[in-house]
């Protein structure tokens, strides 16, 4: 049985949201206080392909015309996507509360979506439609983040960063999502060996992966720089910028879906991001400008170990990306485990 399927199970009367217009939507809706009564909802539909949560459009009606839309997410006890894996069910609310930290940040806020409620009971947040668009996925089999938007991004995060932890802000630790994440970063890529698996996505790319798996250095490296991860910092992170997150819509790009946040090292988002340029094979020069529009001081040794380590979890861990068919994943997981010894981010494209 699946953790799905065992939640609904235990739990028949929650109000666990479809995509169609239910009464536990309608009522869930009411509870945050985002519509009045008298609205109907028309329509609903699936959101993006989000990974953690279950993400709706909901288009709502007032005496039979079409009013306005609004986005719902729902946090589940087990990951969307892959229904086999629990999830911490909470995470809906560590988000709600990482939109009401940025409220007073306005160069941040202005490059989310609007907060527009939560209803604590269903686990659920409603969020501002921003319209037709896309998220940048596909620069990894084609196209280029462009140096405009690389800025954007750099600047988003800088001002992010600047956000400090105040005495409100506990659940903004993120202790469950961040204990899940760490699990799928730090620990499993290289727990198991997976040969055949890893083989299956490039021929060889198995080999390389055991070798960093037996790799003593390196694995230390590893395990120490997750132990760090885990340790509250200075810095309100996003703590999953990549290009899954960075959505592109008529009106501008936005970030989205910070429900892995907490307040860490800045150098986790920076290297994360670098991670992705190299993952997408874009120029190593987009790496540096975007360094440069960070602006602000960094561990250079820190931002290449968190770089390194999120390649390879992305080669050879459990959330795959849309990667090129191009036989280029063995080489730069190799690359990935130089470029954490050496403590130099660069070393994943030379």
């Amino acid at each position: 049985m699946t953790v799905r399927a065992r939640a609904i199970a235990e739990s028949p009367t929650f109000p666990w949201l479809e995509i169609g217009p239910t009464r536990s939507l309608h009522d869930v809706l009411l509870r945050a206080g985002v519509i009045h009564a008298a609205e109907a909802i028309r329509s609903v539909d699936r959101a993006g392909d989000g990974n953690m949560n279950l993400t709706l459009r909901v288009t709502l009606t007032f005496d039979s015309a079409p009013q306005r839309t609004l986005i719902v997410k729902q946090s589940r006890p087990w990951v969307e996507k892959y229904d086999v894996i629990a999830a911490p069910w909470d995470r809906a609310l560590v988000e709600a509360a990482f939109y009401e930290c940025i409220m007073a940040a306005p160069s941040v806020r202005q490059r989310m979506p609007t907060f527009v409620g939560v209803d604590a009971v269903s686990r659920t947040i409603v969020l501002e439609d921003l319209g037709a668009g896309h998220d940048l996925s596909s620069v990894y089999r084609s196209g280029k983040v462009d140096a405009g938007n690389m800025q954007t991004l750099a600047h988003y995060l800088r001002d992010l960063h600047e956000i400090a932890p105040t005495s409100n802000d506990a659940i903004l630790s993120n202790r469950d999502m961040r204990s899940l994440n760490h699990a799928h970063i730090f620990d499993l890529p290289l727990a198991v060996p997976k040969t055949d698996e890893w083989d299956r996505l490039e021929p060889g790319l198995g080999a390389v992966a055991a070798r960093l798996a037996g790799d003593a250095d390196y694995t230390t490296r590893v395990r120490q720089l997750g132990e760090r991860y885990l340790d509250d910092g200075p810095n309100l992170l996003h703590g999953d910028f990549f290009p899954g997150s960075w959505l592109a819509t008529s009106s501008g790009l936005y970030v989205i879906d910070p429900e892995f946040c907490f307040f860490g090292d800045a150098a986790f988002d920076v290297g994360v991001a670098i991670a992705h340029l190299a993952l997408a094979r874009q120029n190593p020069g987009d790496a540096s400008a975007f360094l440069n529009a960070y602006g602000h001081p960094l561990n250079p040794a820190l931002v290449s170990a968190y770089a390194a380590v999120e390649v390879m979890r992305r080669l050879i861990g459990v959330a795959q990306l849309p990667l090129s068919n191009d036989r280029f994943r063995g080489d730069l997981l190799a690359r990935s485990g130089d470029a954490l010894k050496a403590e130099n981010w660069e070393l994943l494209w030379t």
